[in-house]
């Protein structure tokens, strides 16, 4: 592998601790195991965050929508307060996305370190596409958020304007 496991990441246990080799693979297997529920975990915390925001926004954007028209044209600047918890709660997505992406890349690598000590892989690691042709996913959800917020941002400003 590329890059290494972190200090402190193999105990002082290894294959001699154990009556066999195949006692040891059994071991390893089972953290292997541990740290693949621990992914599917975080990511299904994520995918509850995520459509819990994009509820929100959803909401958000449909209550801008249906009362677009009956905004009252002096103390425009009363929008400004919406405006900022829009822009909190956005802000607050990115840093919980950020925070499940960094939990997941941990498990992933602690699962392909694991892996080392096994006979075969659980999956292929290596995309041969160069990186600038790559698109993942989590960069993509990582995006929505800004989105949302500078589409906030432009009714806003749109509100003040018209």
């Amino acid at each position: 592998m590329a890059d290494e496991p972190p200090d402190g990441f193999w105990t002082d246990v290894d294959a001699d601790s154990y009556d066999s080799e195949s006692d040891y693979r059994d071991a390893v297997l089972e953290q292997c195991k541990l740290y693949l529920g621990l992914v599917e975990s975080n990511r299904n915390r994520r995918a509850v965050a995520n459509s819990f925001f994009l509820g929100i926004n959803t909401a958000a954007f449909v209550a801008i929508g249906v009362t677009w028209e009956a905004r009252p044209s002096s103390g425009r600047a009363a929008l400004a307060f919406p405006l900022l918890v829009l822009l909190a709660q956005c802000g607050a997505w990115a840093a919980a996305l950020r925070s499940y992406r960094r939990r997941g890349e941990q498990h992933w690598s602690s699962v392909r370190h694991l892996e080392e000590r096994l006979p075969a892989r659980a999956a292929q690691w290596d995309d041969t596409r160069p990186a600038d042709q790559r698109w993942r996913l989590t960069d993509i959800e990582q995006a929505i958020p800004t989105l949302f917020g500078l589409a906030y941002v432009g009714a806003f400003v749109a509100a003040l304007i018209l």
